[in-house]
């Protein structure tokens, strides 16, 4: 199971960096939001690059590079609903304050240095 996990985490660093050099230049460490509203409901965790955002759902990782199709990886074999947590909480807090429906707005959204998926 380790070196499954290994090579998912090798690969999706492979084309994140890949990405990340044909767009900016420079690479910069991701920082994973928690979905609280500010994406699609199946997102569990985003992050945001130089051109592009990553989306990580239960069943798969997805690289929107801008101007680009997406890049999709699926966990083959894995079970339909892992636990998936962040770990290493980062200092700061994003808010979508969007629209003029305080209801509507995303406060207080914590950043993680790496999501795990269990399963």
């Amino acid at each position: 199971m380790k070196k499954v996990s290994r090579t998912i985490v090798l690969a999706l660093a492979s084309l994140l960096l890949a990405v990340s050099s044909a767009g900016a230049g420079t690479v910069r460490p991701l920082a994973f939001e928690e979905n609280r509203g500010q994406t699609e409901a199946q997102v569990r965790f985003l992050a945001r690059g130089p051109g592009y955002g990553v989306f990580l759902t239960p069943s798969e990782a997805v690289i929107a590079p801008r101007g680009g199709g997406p890049i999709r990886l699926r966990w083959l074999g894995a079970r339909p609903a892992p636990a998936i947590s962040g770990e290493g909480e980062l200092p700061g807090r994003s808010h979508y304050l969007l629209g003029d429906d305080p209801a509507q707005w995303r406060r207080d959204v914590p950043s993680w240095a790496r999501v795990r998926y269990r399963g």
